[in-house]
């Protein structure tokens, strides 16, 4: 009984401690702010992803400056059948703050991005706002997807 018990009680610690965090791929769609600037589409070759777990800024200094990220991450897109969906894989349950989310074309010139602050644009007559950095989200098991608006460099 009592090799029994200490055999229970390893496994159980060792599975305790074996323990994975659950990851997710969290996607992001791309669309264009100025509807007119998607023929340009076809050059992006990669984006880069600049982002942080939001636990790591101190103050919001940190979290409001572009500069300050711990991962960049250079991206292909996601699915050949579904050209604008580029993600990164994080830890579920963790809060992330998106940077920087640019669009490359082959030569490594930045073609379209996303501004930080405020961004509006028209479509149809009627003004709208998108998206802009800081980008924040939180991460869960499954999958996410969000658009994010681009605007030409």
């Amino acid at each position: 009984m009592k090799k029994t018990i200490v055999l229970f009680l390893t496994v159980f610690c060792l599975a305790i401690a074996c323990k994975k965090e659950n990851t997710n791929f969290s996607q992001f769609s791309v669309e264009f702010a100025n509807l007119c600037d998607s023929i340009y589409y076809d050059s992006v070759s990669y984006a880069i992803i600049n982002y942080s777990d939001a636990t790591e800024f101190k103050d919001t200094t940190a979290f409001r400056n572009p500069d300050v990220f711990s991962h960049s991450e250079k991206v292909e897109r996601r699915y050949p059948n579904n050209t604008d969906t580029y993600g990164i894989t994080v830890i579920s349950g963790h809060t992330y703050v998106i940077k920087k989310f640019d669009l490359v074309s082959k030569s490594g010139n930045v073609i379209f991005y996303i501004p930080y602050g405020p961004q509006y644009f028209t479509r149809n007559g009627i003004k709208r706002s998108g998206s802009y950095f800081p980008f924040v989200f939180k991460a869960f098991s499954g999958s996410m997807s969000g658009g994010l608006y681009e605007v030409k460099k």
